[in-house]
């Protein structure tokens, strides 16, 4: 599925900047806690340790959705991080890349967490290509409209010539009835 497809599977809305940021932060699954959590620790980015509280070098950031994603791995009894939709994708994709952004984790590290959730199908999607892939789907809607059309009138020429034969017609008289379901008389 090409981005504007998904774009309409989504339902997004707003201008062609807003929806290609959105389909950019977006991953192709859901991203599984318990496979992202053994990942945080096996990196020592981030653990329940046995005194119950959350460790690791990301714990001494500060920031609410680390909370709420650390809610999430370790409380909460969800299974998945739906950041593959437009309601979690984009906080996800914006912490993970701040993380990679202020030196706290690395591009492999950012690409590994990525990687649970399928990778992000559209993170170098440019608002460019997203405009071609609209327009080209306009283009072949509008061909299909004019194939059905096509069909329609043709369908309609069979039928009136075929007619005016079993009715035992001239030949002048079914190319006229022929003609005649064509334009639709």
């Amino acid at each position: 599925m090409n981005a504007y497809e998904k774009s309409i599977d989504l339902g997004l809305i707003g201008t062609d900047a807003e929806q290609v940021t959105i389909l950019q932060s977006l991953t192709s699954l859901p991203i599984s806690t318990s496979s992202l959590s053994n990942y945080l620790l096996t990196q020592g980015l981030m653990f329940i340790g046995r005194d119950g509280k959350v460790n690791g070098t990301l714990s001494a950031i500060v920031n609410s959705y680390l909370d709420l994603l650390a809610g999430v791995l370790y409380t909460d009894a969800s299974s998945e991080i739906y950041s593959h939709t437009q309601d979690w994708g984009p906080n996800f994709s914006a912490t993970i890349d701040s993380l990679l952004a202020s030196g706290d984790i690395t591009q492999e590290q950012s690409d590994a967490v990525f990687a649970i959730g399928g990778g992000r199908p559209y993170q170098s999607l440019t608002m460019i290509e997203f405009a071609n892939q609209r327009n080209d789907a306009v283009n072949a809607n509008e061909k299909q409209t004019a194939l059905d059309g096509v069909y329609t009138k043709s369908t309609r020429a069979n039928e009136a010539a075929e007619a005016s034969w079993r009715a035992g017609d001239t030949p002048g008289q079914i190319t006229a009835a022929g003609q005649a379901g064509w334009d639709g008389v």
